[in-house]
């Protein structure tokens, strides 16, 4: 799959009518990685891509193959600081803040809940509790979903608001 160095804004996924610019911010990340599912229900990823570029602690990259319709989620790997804010788990897929739709269904609300501050490990992320595919953000083309409003930031775009907010565990 080829990977372009993208731009970093807007935020979010951005189809531009050849190709898809994924961005997210992170303000400590230290490598972000993006992960595209073929079908809701995929257990692994079709293709993991780390990230090739961060500006001004946006992370980014375009992918000229990839179209609406895709599944994709974001592993972000920095510093498990619990003290000070940081608890970033590389093995545990995350959900893009900007994404339209979200694919998936509840499957065991421990993974997908809120978990007291109190009950959470000191010193290292936990690797249990979530599999491989998790949660994932979706988008697609008014072409492909009926009904429903375009915004994007430009008028080639085909990026749409969508419905529920699930998640996969």
């Amino acid at each position: 799959m080829r990977v372009w160095p993208g731009r970093s804004h807007p935020l979010g996924a951005t189809w531009d009518g050849e190709g898809v610019n994924f961005a997210i911010f992170s303000e400590h990340a230290t490598a972000v990685e993006l992960c595209l599912f073929e079908h809701p229900d995929d257990e692994k990823p079709s293709a993991e891509i780390q990230m090739p570029v961060a500006t001004d602690r946006v992370w980014h990259a375009y992918l000229p193959d990839v179209r609406p319709g895709a599944l994709y989620g974001y592993r972000v790997s920095g510093p498990y600081e619990p003290e000070q804010g940081h608890r970033f788990n590389p093995s545990k897929l995350l959900i893009d803040p900007y994404a339209k739709a979200v694919s998936g269904g509840i499957r065991g609300a421990t993974s997908c809940s809120a978990t007291p501050l109190a009950t959470r490990p000191k010193t290292s992320p936990t690797t249990t509790g979530t599999r491989p595919a998790g949660c994932r953000s979706a988008w697609w083309s008014t072409r492909h979903s009926p009904g429903a409003t375009t915004e994007g930031p430009s008028p080639r775009s085909t990026a749409v608001s969508s419905t529920s907010a699930t998640c996969a565990a």
